[in-house]
């Protein structure tokens, strides 16, 4: 393993910090951006990805339920999200106003939109309370619950990546132990110590 690690470091290390930052660079801009098929059915089951449609999905309810209790209609609400939204998040929008424009409620709008979104849940829930009187209120409430949870999930990913970050750490270091050993075994051996 440690000449497989030196032959890394020496004769690829520039390659495998390429591809590393690149990597990083792909995920980063494919946040706001990538919006293919793709990325509903694999991508957004997964960090950071996940975590990118829960924020935004938070925000699109708190921000859909302040604009409700304001007397906007759900289709003025809608332009005024997709302006200024990205590329990703226009998208929903744009779908879910089609809805609207059709005559769905915001709930079975983004049900038809076809991309889960918010989440399936909240989904469910905007379907049930679209239509009913005082729906804003139990929206914006339905909203600061799913944050906090959010916030809490956030808070276990994060620990999760600490935790498997820290396991990577002491199985290279063991690995370098390991092969420090077996360099000072092979010495010993070799000159009679």
């Amino acid at each position: 393993t440690m000449h497989l690690m030196a032959l890394l470091v020496t004769d690829y290390a520039p390659l495998v910090a390429l591809v590393l930052i690149g990597l990083g660079v792909l995920v980063v801009w494919s946040l706001p951006n990538y919006s293919g098929a793709f990325r509903v059915r694999v991508l957004e089951r997964l960090p950071p990805w996940n975590i990118y449609k829960m924020i935004h999905g938070v925000s699109f309810l708190i921000n859909v339920a302040i604009l409700q209790s304001a007397g906007m209609k759900q289709k003025d609400i809608m332009d005024v999200l997709a302006k200024g939204a990205s590329p990703w998040l226009r998208q929903r929008i744009e779908a879910t106003k089609y809805g609207i424009a059709i005559g769905k409620n915001l709930g079975d709008a983004l049900v038809e939109s076809g991309y889960q979104f918010p989440d399936k849940v909240s989904i469910r829930f905007l379907s049930v309370l679209s239509d009913k009187s005082g729906a804003e209120k139990s929206v914006e409430d339905f909203a600061k619950r799913w944050r906090d949870q959010s916030v809490r999930r956030v808070e276990l990913a994060g620990k999760v990546f600490f935790w498997c970050s820290m396991a990577l750490v002491v199985m290279v270091l063991l690995a370098v132990i390991d092969g420090s050993d077996s360099i000072v075994t092979s010495v010993q051996s070799k000159y009679g110590r």
